[in-house]
């Protein structure tokens, strides 16, 4: 049977249209190069963390003439639960680079997730592209074990990769409340619970393949304590942070004077999202330009 030229075109076109769009039941798009858990509702993630990380890959995606920064955010934790979306597959998210976990809760996140997402991510944290980011919450449930106050998670997201770790640091905040806190590399950054080592449960050593990026070091702690850290180890390579580099400037966070209106000053926010940037293409090898100046403020 000879096929007609029109039929042969919709024939293509299809097959164009089928190879642009990623997997069923996946909302993670193919030209992806970051993906974010954003699960508000039930999957750990917090309103303002969602927010905050939102507004930041918004600011940087701008910035890339050649359009190659492109953020995925998944607001159901069952596409990769389930592995409707898989990680780790090149043939389908090619130049996917980065896994971001935001803060939030830990325990709903390691929930909501389940083995599968935990063995999504970790999947694709082992693969040759593939790198990670926790933040507060995100950090510890990356770590895997934890102390919250005074109990004890045995998650083990990342055994054998990471140590314990355990927070909150009441020094600074008691958790829910939260506190601007300078660290001993001049940046004022959010601290909303996150985790540290070396406190009261936990050793201060950090794992080979560790860098110390930043500490908390204020007059109102006995020592220095481990603020950021890259990891880079067999099977996994992480930035984590324990407090908030993606926050917003006024955005959730207020603050009563003399401190700054929303605990952060907008110079601070900047310096806060150029150093974010910096660590996260040291660490994915990428060359993305960072901006000098805040193209858009969120509010």
């Amino acid at each position: 049977m000879k096929l007609s030229p029109r039929y042969l075109a919709i024939c293509l076109l299809v097959l164009f249209i089928n190879s642009s769009l990623s997997a069923p039941g996946c909302s993670i798009s193919k030209d992806s190069s970051v993906v974010v858990l954003a699960d508000v509702q039930g999957g750990g993630i917090g309103e303002y963390s969602d927010k905050w990380t939102r507004a930041f890959f918004s600011w940087w995606s701008a910035a890339q003439p050649d359009g190659s920064l492109v953020a995925s955010f998944v607001s159901d934790a069952t596409e990769l639960r389930t592995f409707a979306c898989v990680l780790s597959d090149r043939s389908e998210f090619p130049e996917l680079v980065l896994y971001v976990q935001p803060g939030g809760s830990a325990d709903n996140a390691s929930t909501s997730l389940g083995t599968g997402g935990r063995d999504n991510i970790l999947d694709f944290a082992a693969s040759p592209n593939g790198h990670v980011m926790g933040t507060c919450a995100g950090f510890y449930y990356m770590a895997g074990t934890y102390w919250w106050k005074s109990d004890f998670y045995p998650e083990a997201w990342m055994t054998h990769f990471f140590p314990t770790v355990e927070g909150d640091i009441t020094e600074i905040a008691t958790y829910p409340n939260y506190a601007p806190v300078t660290l001993d590399d001049g940046r004022t950054v959010i601290y909303w619970g996150g985790p540290t080592l070396g406190m009261n449960n936990t050793s201060g050593s950090l794992p080979p393949g560790s860098s110390l990026l930043a500490s908390f070091q204020t007059a109102a702690l006995p020592k220095p304590l481990p603020a950021a850290i890259r990891y880079e180890g067999k099977y996994v390579k992480a930035l984590f942070n324990s407090p908030h580099p993606e926050a917003v400037s006024g955005v959730g966070i207020s603050c009563d004077p003399p401190l700054p209106a929303g605990c952060i000053t907008p110079d601070q926010q900047l310096q806060n999202w150029k150093w974010l940037a910096k660590q996260i293409n040291d660490l994915t090898g990428k060359q993305w330009v960072i901006p000098n100046k805040l193209l858009v403020i969120s509010s």
